[in-house]
């Protein structure tokens, strides 16, 4: 790793920046279900993405636990993803709407995103269903930086390129 990449990681697993918190387990999320491993209540979380005309909603049909429960509460709550291979899944965030890794680094920073325009416009820093831990983070830009070289880390393109992984449905002899 280089040097930015393991301040990145002391950062990243840190209390200052938090993001262990949702991704810290081994594949980089806050849930590892596997085969053997205990049984855990899914948990989602809502990152402070949209704030719709100020009242929390987000997109129509894109509202998170929200369109399964029907509860306020569960608007914009999903499910924090693996970061394994992050640098290869451009855009990010459920919906694709963050176009680069040190773009989602800056919206955690900023603890949420403003929208000033258009149909999606609102401060989802103050959506009543944003997580609480999802705060505003005070990073220099060197550390958001050094964060998006941790990140980077975590990418294996070998995996990108074997057979095996291609198509989980096809057959093999």
């Amino acid at each position: 790793m280089t040097a930015a990449a393991r301040r990145g990681m002391k950062l990243f697993a840190g209390e200052k920046a938090e993001c262990s918190h949702c991704h810290g387990s081994f594949i980089f999320t806050d849930q590892a279900t596997y085969l053997g491993s205990a049984a855990e209540k899914p948990l989602f979380h809502n990152t402070g993405l949209y704030n719709i005309g100020g009242t929390g909603a987000f997109p129509t049909g894109n509202q998170g636990v929200f369109d399964v429960t029907g509860r306020k509460q569960d608007t914009g709550r999903f499910k924090a993803p693996s970061l394994r291979n992050v640098e290869l899944t451009a855009p990010y965030m459920h919906d694709g709407s963050i176009p680069t890794l040190a773009a989602a680094v800056a919206h955690y920073v900023e603890g949420g995103r403003l929208i000033t325009e258009g149909p999606f416009a609102g401060d989802g820093r103050a959506s009543p269903y944003k997580d609480p831990l999802v705060s505003a983070i005070r990073l220099n830009a060197r550390e958001q930086a050094d964060i998006v070289a941790f990140l980077k880390s975590l990418t294996d393109r070998s995996v990108t390129k074997d057979r095996r992984f291609s198509d989980p449905f096809v057959k093999r002899r």
